[in-house]
């Protein structure tokens, strides 16, 4: 379940695109935002989904503006997630 007072919500359109994720996705958000920037790797450890559900997972939430991507300093290959919200 959401929790909508640990996000910082814009506006009303943003709680709807909030509501409409798929439950991966709103499970990944509630991931990031307790563990902070995680790779995409780390997040198929930890919640155990298949690597085409959090890569489609990811991709629907950079689109919604949720998340944002980062690139580690040492091995620019690397990916990390971290919330916008």
């Amino acid at each position: 379940m959401i929790e909508s007072s640990i996000y910082l919500l814009q506006d009303y359109s943003t709680h709807e695109k909030l509501l409409s994720l798929s439950p991966s996705g709103k499970f990944i958000l509630y991931l990031l935002k307790r563990k902070g920037p995680l790779s995409q790797k780390d997040i198929i450890k930890r919640t155990l989904l298949s690597k085409r559900t959090v890569v489609y997972s990811l991709k629907k939430l950079y689109e919604a503006n949720f998340i944002k991507k980062l690139t580690d300093n040492k091995d620019k290959r690397l990916r990390f997630y971290e919330v916008l919200i």
